[in-house]
């Protein structure tokens, strides 16, 4: 068994690393415990390109039959971003505030649009 922390060669049935003393069993279970945050943190962004993803479907095909659809997946991106940010992982901070970039463009568009449309009915008026 080679110890994690200076690479030396320790017989299979020792706990302590002979080099340097560091215990040869914590790294193991360290890395497990990683692994399992990082699928975690996998999925979260996932599930926040998901949702960001039909945030921006719902926008260009503003289907009607959907709308209360749209209004629960625009707050779930909201909120799925938020999340990613808080983590300490680097690269679902950096996705998470990619996903919230985009949840501001498509609203800043939509209010936009909105507007436009607003000010063109009071113009045919």
């Amino acid at each position: 068994m080679f110890c994690w922390n200076c690479g030396k060669e320790n017989p299979n049935e020792s706990n302590y690393c002979i080099n340097c003393g560091s215990d040869l069993h914590s790294n193991i279970e360290r890395k497990d415990e990683e692994s399992s945050r990082n699928t975690t943190y996998e999925v979260l962004i996932l599930v926040g390109w998901f949702l960001s993803a039909n945030q921006i479907i719902f926008f260009l095909t503003q289907p009607e039959s959907v709308r209360g659809l749209s209004i629960i997946v625009e707050l779930g991106t909201f909120i799925m971003s938020i999340v990613l940010i808080n983590t300490k992982n680097k690269t679902s901070k950096t996705n998470g505030w990619i996903i919230l970039c985009i949840w501001i463009f498509i609203e800043l568009i939509g209010l936009m649009a909105g507007f436009m449309i607003g000010f063109m009915d009071a113009l045919m008026q």
